[in-house]
């Protein structure tokens, strides 16, 4: 057997049993669609393959440790690309608001005489000043999750573990109802 196709057989052992694997854990850990999990095992492995003849000299679990370094990389760069995708589409959206009158007509407030308030107002106003008690990274997680973004792409915005994000956003949802409940707002 030449050096090549002993590379090649190599090479296909570890593919078979890493790429189900690397799939796996885009899903999971990172909460991709399953294409886009497929994706970045397949350019992870692109870039397995393409460095294989150095990495030939290391054993099992150093490949496996590199591959997933390489994996957990291209996930984050995914999330990324969909976090600035959502952005751009939002700003999109929100300029077209803002320059149509037709569309803005909807958003505008329905106070007409200073006296007449909208039923919610009250608790429109208490919410707003709830939230600007809660400490900085405890309502950008609130305001995010709000806004539909899902824990994987909060982490990324905040630049912070998905762990640390989920518990920034537990301690603030905790917080902002024990204020509420108490009514003192402190």
């Amino acid at each position: 057997m030449t050096g090549h196709h002993r590379k090649q057989d190599e090479f296909e052992a570890f593919y078979r049993q890493w790429y189900a694997n690397g799939v796996r854990y885009g899903r999971g850990r990172h909460r991709l669609q399953q294409w886009e999990a497929e994706a970045a095992t397949q350019e992870a492995m692109s870039q397995m393959w393409v460095k294989w003849e150095e990495l030939r000299e290391y054993d099992s679990d150093q490949r496996r440790s590199y591959f997933l370094c390489i994996l957990h990389r291209r996930c984050v760069d995914i999330i990324g690309d969909n976090v600035r995708r959502r952005r751009t589409a939002a700003h999109i959206a929100r300029d077209r608001i803002d320059h149509d009158p037709a569309l803005r007509r909807g958003r505008e407030p329905q106070v007409t005489d200073g006296e007449t308030l909208p039923e919610n107002a009250y608790e429109i106003t208490q919410l707003k000043e709830l939230m600007a008690k809660l400490p900085e990274q405890q309502r950008l997680s609130v305001q995010l999750e709000h806004d539909g973004y899902p824990a994987a792409e909060r982490a990324v915005i905040k630049g912070i573990s998905e762990n640390l994000e989920r518990q920034h956003l537990a301690r603030g949802r905790a917080k902002a109802k024990r204020m509420r409940d108490e009514g003192t707002g402190q």
